[in-house]
């Protein structure tokens, strides 16, 4: 089995994924979402295909454990080499849209084990990341543009792992220094 990447996108009540080979390829391996997360229809459904025990999904923090249970019991995560996710601007202190006075450049940045990322260098190829203490930043809003809870800045990749072992919290807060 070749190496793998996923990708997820987390909305309020879903996870949606991806699985892509890690080679370049473009073609998606797998497809998949858990839906109505913090209700009794949560379900994960993989290419179309409900899977799992049918038990709850009660938080997104739940929903991406049943997403890596899928992926353990098709052998996949052992080839599992990195791990994207959208990041979004907002959250539940916004009601409102507003502009963005500030956001990190795209580019490549340090991971310090404080939990503060060092910007490095400008680098518009996710590719360009070798370290497991490097991340890609590539920012998809500009300063100055109206932003609405859920919108995206930009998209964090990284080769190092970003979560605990248990594969729910992330390690530090992403403070960017320059």
């Amino acid at each position: 089995m070749p190496d793998i990447l996923l990708t997820l996108n987390a909305g309020s009540s879903s996870l949606k994924f991806g699985v892509f080979g890690a080679a370049g390829e473009t073609a998606e391996h797998h497809r998949g979402s858990v839906d109505a997360i913090g209700t009794p229809r949560a379900c994960l459904q993989v290419d179309g295909e409900p899977w799992g025990d049918g038990g709850a999904i009660d938080d997104h923090a739940a929903a991406l454990q049943r997403v890596l249970d899928w992926l353990d019991a098709q052998g996949d995560s052992q080839y599992l080499v990195a791990a994207g996710h959208r990041v979004v601007h907002g959250g539940a202190q916004y009601a409102e849209p507003v502009r963005l006075t500030e956001a990190p450049p795209t580019g490549v940045y340090t991971l310090k084990p404080d939990g503060t990322a060092r910007y490095v260098r400008l680098q518009t190829h996710r590719r360009t990341v070798e370290k497991d203490d490097e991340a890609f930043f590539l920012r998809h809003a500009a300063v100055g543009e109206a932003c609405y809870r859920g919108s995206d800045i930009g998209v964090l990749v990284a080769r190092g792992r970003l979560m605990t072992p248990d594969y729910v919290r992330v390690k530090a807060d992403w403070t960017v220094t320059r």
